[in-house]
C-alpha cells in the first residue's frame, strides 16, 4: 500500500537474484483498502512501515520527525508516502534518473534479503530494508555526505521503531558479492542512493566492498 502499489513496477526474482526480471507499466488507478491492515499481524505492519521511513528519509525531514514522534502505527502514513513516491515516479517514470533514491537502503537491503532467503533465514523484505538503511548511511557517514548528529539520529530511531536482529557474520562474504547484481549498477561498480542529509539523497554513489563490509559489521555492533 505505502510503497509498491504506485509507480507501475512488476518485478520477479530469478535465480536468488531480486527484482531483476520485470516491466514499468502505469495502471489505470491505484485503489487502497486500509481495512486490509486489520488482518495483519505486527510484525507485517512494521515490514510495510520500513518502505514508509525511508520515503521520509529521502524526501522529507518533516515526515520524519512526525514519524519519529508517533508511537503507534496511522494509516495516514500511507497516503503520505504514496502522495511522496507517486511525486518522484512522475519525473521519471522508468527509473533513469531521479526515482532511483527510491533505492536508498535497497542495494544492501537486497543483497541481504537474497542471501539469508537462499540460507533458509526467514527475513521479510522491510526488514532486510531496515538493516540496508542503517548501512547505507553509515556509508553516507564514511562518505562525509552525512553529519554525525544526523547519522546517530537515524541510527537510533530505526533501532528503536524496528528493533533488528544480527546478522550471521558467517554470510557477510556472500552478502557483497550480492550487491555486485544490483540493478543500478555499471560495469560490476556498485553504486547506491545515498543520504546527503536527512529529507534529502543523491544516487549513483560509487561505493567499495570494503565500505559494506565495515557497514555490515558496524550494523552487528549495534546489536549486540
Amino acid at each position: 500500500m505505502a510503497d509498491a502499489s504506485v509507480g507501475g513496477k512488476t518485478g520477479i526474482d530469478f535465480s536468488g537474484l531480486k527484482n531483476v526480471i520485470g516491466s514499468i507499466t502505469q495502471p489505470k488507478g491505484v485503489f487502497i483498502y486500509r481495512g486490509f491492515l486489520e488482518t495483519l499481524p505486527a510484525r507485517h505492519i512494521a515490514n510495510g512501515m520500513a518502505e514508509v521511513y525511508k520515503m521520509a528519509l529521502i524526501s522529507d525531514k518533516t515526515f520524519w520527525k512526525k514519524l519519529q514522534s508517533e508511537k503507534n502505527f496511522n494509516s495516514e502514513f500511507i497516503l503520505k508516502s504514496v502522495t511522496l513516491k507517486n511525486g518522484i515516479v512522475k519525473k521519471d517514470p522508468y527509473d533513469k534518473g531521479v526515482r532511483k533514491i527510491l533505492n536508498f537502503g535497497h542495494t544492501v537491503g537486497h543483497a541481504i534479503e537474497s542471501v539469508l532467503l537462499a540460507s533458509g533465514v526467514g527475513i521479510l523484505h522491510g526488514e532486510a530494508v531496515v538493516i540496508g538503511m542503517i548501512c547505507e548511511s553509515k556509508i553516507s557517514l564514511d562518505k562525509k555526505l552525512i553529519k554525525i548528529s544526523e547519522f546517530t539520529e537515524i541510527k537510533e530511531t530505526l533501532i528503536q521503531k524496528f528493533s533488528p536482529a544480527p546478522l550471521p557474520a558467517l554470510l557477510f562474504g556472500e552478502m557483497i558479492k550480492a550487491t555486485i547484481n544490483d540493478k543500478k549498477n555499471t560495469k560490476l561498480q556498485v553504486q547506491c542512493a545515498l543520504l546527503t542529509a536527512v529529507g534529502k539523497c543523491k544516487i549513483n554513489v560509487p561505493v567499495t566492498p570494503e565500505q559494506i563490509l565495515d557497514s555490515l559489521e558496524y550494523y552487528n555492533s549495534l546489536t549486540e
